[in-house]
């Protein structure tokens, strides 16, 4: 025989517990490098057309080059993908990149400096969120080559106001300007349970940056949130946080579940308790009974 009370107490418990399992996912901030890849997942970006992108760092037949003007120390993993764009003949440069969160950031190399010989070094792109177009970025160098001769870790785009799921990333390079593409990684926000934590997740500022204050000209355009002096550093603790909008939805589902689910035990079980009376005879004049009180019953009742 189980008591009403223990089987009220029991749903919401374990109605709680449910919520709890919603409650423990935390926000993480993955990496996706140009070269190496999802550092969680192992996805690599795709790039097009294939014959067109070069590997940077060993590239002997580009312009930009490592060592001049470009400092591989500075540079994410030391790795990096390069295209140039020419308007007429020329194919559409595409990086595709998939991913699973609610926010993404990409970052590249941009030159700042004109080189002689007709070398492009003008920045243009374009950004696409599953096929929908999001923004572009563009950059020329100043005609007095002003320093630094290179932006390193360059926020081109930025979007924190996806919803959480799988989306894809186009960044384009094409129309009528001639442009260079030195693209570097890409940083993307996502949740994960907190009870299976991976060890290559990490915060932004475990990434493995250079050294750099948030005043520096190459990080000046990074959110607050991913500014940290320096950038290197010790491993930072994880913060809790969750999507309101499941938490919420989840709460609600399981109050209304427990309301209903004890409303309709309530008045099955109190249906079940009304006073019942039976007649007596007491010479001529009938007389009512009561047998059973509903106080009683709610302190001695039990189901099953």
């Amino acid at each position: 025989m189980i008591p009403l009370s223990t089987i009220v107490l029991s749903t919401l418990f374990f109605s709680l517990a449910a919520v709890d399992v919603v409650l423990a996912s935390i926000r993480v901030n993955r990496t996706i490098d140009d070269q190496r890849g999802d550092n969680v997942t192992g996805y690599v970006p795709l790039y097009f057309p294939n014959e067109d992108w070069n590997i940077g760092q060993t590239c002997t037949i580009c312009a930009i080059c490592s060592g001049d003007p470009i400092d591989p120390t500075q540079v994410f993993d030391g790795t990096w993908h390069d295209t140039t764009y020419l308007p007429g003949n020329d194919a559409e440069r595409i990086i595709l990149i998939s991913f699973t969160g609610h926010a993404v950031y990409v970052f590249n190399m941009v030159v700042n400096i004109i080189i002689p010989g007709g070398v492009v070094t003008t920045t243009d792109l374009a950004f696409y969120i599953d096929n929908d177009y999001m923004a572009s970025f563009s950059h020329s160098p100043p005609s007095n080559n002003s320093q630094p001769s290179v932006f390193y870790n360059k926020l081109v785009y930025s979007n924190d106001s996806l919803e959480q799921g799988e989306h894809t990333l186009q960044i384009r390079s094409s129309g009528n300007t001639k442009a260079l593409t030195l693209f570097d990684y890409v940083v993307y926000s996502t949740f994960e349970d907190e009870a299976q934590p991976s060890p290559s997740s990490q915060l932004i500022s475990e990434l493995r940056f250079p050294t750099q204050s948030c005043d520096s000209v190459s990080v000046s355009s990074l959110p607050a949130f991913l500014c940290t002096t320096p950038l290197l550093g010790p491993q930072v603790p994880r913060k809790r946080s969750h999507n309101i909008g499941s938490i919420v939805a989840s709460v609600m589902g399981v109050v209304a579940f427990v309301l209903v689910y004890t409303f309709i035990l309530r008045y099955c079980y109190l249906r079940s308790c009304q006073p019942r009376y039976v007649h007596h005879c007491h010479g001529s004049r009938p007389i009512n009974v009561r047998i059973y009180s509903i106080l009683d019953a709610l302190s001695n009742r039990t189901l099953f």
